[in-house]
């Protein structure tokens, strides 16, 4: 048990989970002590709200012991509402507070950081018309940062989503190989974890 919470209604409460987090809840009636032998009443997935807008509920499944399984990392509000006499457990993702900067850079920008571009929940997406031939990469800085120069993004950090990555598929730096204007998708993970994918438009 990583924590309880008094209440005589709905309790609604914040919990950080990562992809393939297991829990339950636990409940007791009337101070009804928690004991080896009387662990208290579970709240197992069977409890989850329907999934709906404004909610979250489709981002958990279950296994076979009916705990409920995260499937979407995040942080997210969790209320388990009594009012119709048995526990509806429903959860709303919150947008992660983190940011950070990206900024192109490459042969078109003389290799000068430019086009900065702040993340929104994670993710930075824009558009930018590059010519046969440009290479460049993309440096991100958050908070945390302590060099001038940033945390370099290149080819190994392609992803696996855009239509066009192989455009840009190159030995370090990615390099155009198609002039056109590109759609970017950058994402972060909170443990720095960076994925870039062109899409064509």
């Amino acid at each position: 048990m990583i924590g309880s919470i008094l209440s005589n209604g709905d309790i609604t409460f914040t919990l950080r989970l990562e992809e393939g987090n297991k829990f339950c809840f636990v409940y007791t009636d009337h101070d009804q002590p928690i004991t080896a032998i009387y662990p208290g009443n579970l709240i197992r997935y069977t409890a989850l709200g329907e999934p709906a807008e404004g909610n979250s509920n489709a981002n958990f499944s279950t296994n076979e012991d009916f705990n409920f399984v995260c499937d979407i990392a995040g942080t997210y509000d969790i209320t388990i509402d009594y009012s119709n006499g048995a526990p509806v457990v429903n959860a709303v993702k919150v947008p992660d507070v983190y940011s950070y900067d990206v900024y192109i850079k490459g042969t078109m920008t003389g290799w000068d950081t430019q086009n900065k571009i702040t993340s929104v929940d994670g993710v930075v997406e824009f558009d930018y018309a590059f010519a046969k031939g440009d290479e460049f990469g993309f440096v991100w800085y958050d908070e945390n940062t302590t060099t001038s120069w940033g945390n370099w993004i290149g080819t190994s950090c392609l992803g696996t989503e855009g239509d066009a990555n192989e455009t840009f598929d190159a030995a370090n730096n990615f390099k155009c190989t198609v002039a056109g204007t590109y759609h970017i998708k950058i994402v972060k993970s909170d443990d720095n974890v960076v994925t870039v994918d062109f899409f064509a438009k």
